[in-house]
C-alpha cells in the first residue's frame, strides 16, 4: 500500500461485516491510507479474512492508463533501436529502453517482455 492511496474494503460474503469500529458492506467502502486507520488497525485489517482490500477503481483505473501509457513508449522506442540494442534470444534490452527513455520509471524486464511479445504477435 502506497501513502496517500485510496482503497476499497469490502465485505468478503456477508451483506456487511464490522471490524475496527467501522462497518464495510459488501460493495466496499473507499477509504484514506493510511488516514483513516492506526497502524495496529491496518494490520487488524489486512490479517481479516472477512475483508477484501484492494486499491479502489478510480486508482486502478489511473494506474492501468499509466501502464499504457508506458507500453505506447516503450514499443516507440523498441521500433528505432539499433540491432546491437537487441539480445542475443532478439529480445530488446531493458537497458537500452532505459537509456532512450531517461528518467521514466516503471520499466522492467517482465514490461519490456510483454511488449516485445505484443509486438511479434502483430507482425505477419
Amino acid at each position: 500500500m502506497i501513502m496517500g492511496q485510496k482503497l476499497l474494503i469490502a465485505a468478503v460474503a456477508a451483506i456487511s461485516f464490522r471490524r475496527c469500529g467501522r462497518t464495510f458492506p459488501k460493495e466496499g467502502v473507499v477509504v484514506d491510507y493510511p488516514d483513516d486507520f492506526s497502524e495496529e488497525e491496518w494490520g487488524v485489517l489486512r490479517a481479516e479474512p472477512m475483508l477484501h482490500i484492494s486499491v479502489a477503481p478510480e486508482e486502478a483505473e489511473i494506474a492501468a492508463d499509466a501502464a499504457n501509457d508506458l507500453k505506447a513508449q516503450l514499443r516507440r522506442v523498441v521500433a528505432g533501436l539499433a540491432s546491437e540494442d537487441f539480445g542475443e534470444d532478439g529480445a530488446p534490452l531493458a537497458e537500452a529502453i532505459r537509456k532512450a527513455l531517461p528518467g521514466t520509471s516503471g520499466i522492467t524486464k517482465k514490461l519490456v517482455a510483454e511488449v516485445w511479445a505484443e509486438l511479434k504477435d502483430q507482425q505477419p
